[in-house]
């Protein structure tokens, strides 16, 4: 059950389209974050995902259009991650773990206790659409995750052309 999705701003700067918010959930979840991010060669998106420690979050898995394709309703949470090919994880699966020093995470201590924060990027060669999902499976605490994503080279997509722009320098 939802306890608050938040977005808490969207915009462009220096052509780049910055999204940054918090999921709030109190159990397992399983959902997409962004829809149909299309992207030209070149493109792609700096990330930063942190949360609480003792919440454990999982996942971060980036489908192509031909993965989401082969989502069901009726498909368990871990059945959703299975459809990501092996050879793909690596590229397709930003996993958010204690473990995943190659997801630049590492444990901080702040002010709200041990806090784990993953940050990295991803650029495709190829012009790509990216459907971006955050998975739990595991939980039994829920989920606080705190996201941004600064993507760059996107291909006039909905969600970030009408994002807002700051006003003019004066």
């Amino acid at each position: 059950q939802p306890q608050a999705v938040s977005m808490g701003s969207k915009e462009i700067v220096d052509n780049k389209c910055v999204l940054e918010g918090i999921l709030n959930f109190t159990g397992q979840w399983y959902g997409f974050l962004f829809s149909n991010i299309s992207l030209k060669q070149g493109g792609g998106f700096k990330f930063r995902f942190s949360y609480p420690y003792r919440m454990q979050v999982q996942n971060v898995i980036l489908y192509t259009e031909q993965d989401k394709a082969k989502l069901r309703e009726e498909q368990t949470c871990w059945q959703r991650e299975g459809i990501i090919p092996a050879g793909h994880v690596a590229d397709q699966i930003i996993d958010l773990s204690f473990r995943s020093s190659w997801n630049g995470c590492v444990s901080k201590n702040t002010s709200q206790g041990l806090t784990l924060v993953c940050q990295g990027e991803r650029r495709y060669e190829k012009p790509r659409t990216v459907y971006v999902a955050v998975s739990n499976c595991r939980s039994k605490k829920g989920l606080r995750l705190n996201f941004r994503l600064e993507i760059t080279g996107y291909n006039g997509n909905e969600l970030c052309s009408s994002a807002p722009r700051p006003p003019a320098p004066s």
